[in-house]
């Protein structure tokens, strides 16, 4: 069991990280510390609730705020894009209707706790770029290519694992 504290455990950035995350699927260009920096500035408020673990808590029930801080710090990571609300999200077919290769969807998961970037989905599973996953200490720590549309990802999952409630996301293509 890991005892060190690493970037990740107390904050509530998951939703930042995942944007960053959303931003390589699509582009295939790596988001470096100039372009998180200028995404961190560009956000309209505070970032004590990110920094203090309670993340997009304020947001969550204002889907107008949550596309509109998503596609303002996408904007800054270099990516114009397209961001529509998803709710509900309800299955794995679901899911594989709304990702191409130039849409993903950054969805809530673990009861809402957190968020993750659903990179490619196949007829059984979701493949996943999770902020937190390199962190549960399993060695070697893989990031293949996902089947289909060949983005990195770093978890495999069924739609239950998910534990997608209330299912909710939001879809973000290139423009």
């Amino acid at each position: 069991m890991r005892q060190i504290l690493t970037q990740g455990d107390l904050d509530g950035a998951c939703f930042l990280y995942c944007l960053a995350n959303t931003a390589q699927a699509l582009t295939c260009k790596p988001v470096d510390p100039a372009d998180w920096t200028r995404g961190i500035l560009a956000l309209p408020f505070d970032m004590r609730d990110f920094v203090a673990g309670k993340g997009t808590e304020k947001l969550d029930k204002d889907s107008d705020s949550l596309i509109a801080l998503a596609r303002g710090f996408l904007r800054e990571l270099g990516v114009n894009s397209v961001i529509g609300w998803q709710d509900p999200i309800r299955s794995l077919q679901q899911l594989r209707s709304l990702i191409t290769a130039h849409q993903v969807v950054i969805m809530a998961v673990d009861n809402d706790a957190h968020w993750v970037t659903i990179v490619d989905v196949d007829e059984r599973e979701g493949f996943v770029a999770c902020s937190v996953q390199a962190l549960d200490g399993y060695q070697p720590y893989p990031e293949p290519l996902s089947p289909t549309l060949g983005r990195h990802f770093n978890r495999r999952v069924t739609f239950a694992s998910l534990k997608a409630k209330p299912g909710h996301g939001l879809s973000v293509s290139l423009t």
